[in-house]
């Protein structure tokens, strides 16, 4: 098993927990997992990059903290 077996294992496993958490409150939860199963493929990569860039922001201001603290003991 590869590391691309082990990411898409990961990304089959959130599919399918983000659907079953969409579709707790349908009343035919049958037919909202199959219409979560044809929208997946277009939300997970954009929920995918949404939390990427996120992270990136997150760690830019994280290393513009860490260069301010740095020019104090200069």
């Amino acid at each position: 098993m590869g590391i691309y077996d082990f990411i898409a294992g990961i990304q089959e496993w959130a599919i399918k927990k983000l659907g079953e958490f969409f579709c707790s409150q349908a009343i035919d939860k049958q037919s909202c997992m199959w219409m979560w199963y044809l929208i997946a493929p277009v939300v997970v990569p954009i929920l995918s990059l949404l939390f990427s860039i996120l992270c990136i922001l997150l760690i830019g201001e994280l290393v513009i903290k860490l260069i301010n603290k740095a020019k104090v003991f200069i």
